[in-house]
């Protein structure tokens, strides 16, 4: 869904492939644990325009800082997947 794209399937000019679904698994993984999106920009409310916008632009919130103690593994896995550059 919306929510749960990648930036490189929400800006529409890259090749999609599987990293795109490891994206999209951390982003589940991320909320499971927490109980909340990683984006801060991103509300209930938020217009279509708003949502890719942040998908695209902003870096997720790391583990880490909205738990205050994630385990260092848990914590390393959701940074590693969640990066904006597919190449990284």
């Amino acid at each position: 869904t919306l929510l749960y794209m990648s930036p490189e399937q929400a800006r529409g000019s890259e090749p999609i492939g599987s990293r795109s679904d490891v994206f999209s698994l951390g982003l589940l993984l991320f909320e499971l644990v927490s109980g909340q999106r990683p984006w801060v920009g991103i509300q209930p409310d938020s217009s279509l325009a708003n949502i890719l916008s942040v998908i695209c632009n902003c870096q997720v919130t790391g583990l880490d800082e909205v738990l205050g103690n994630a385990p260092r593994q848990l914590n390393d896995i959701c940074d590693r997947v969640l990066v904006q550059n597919r190449q990284d």
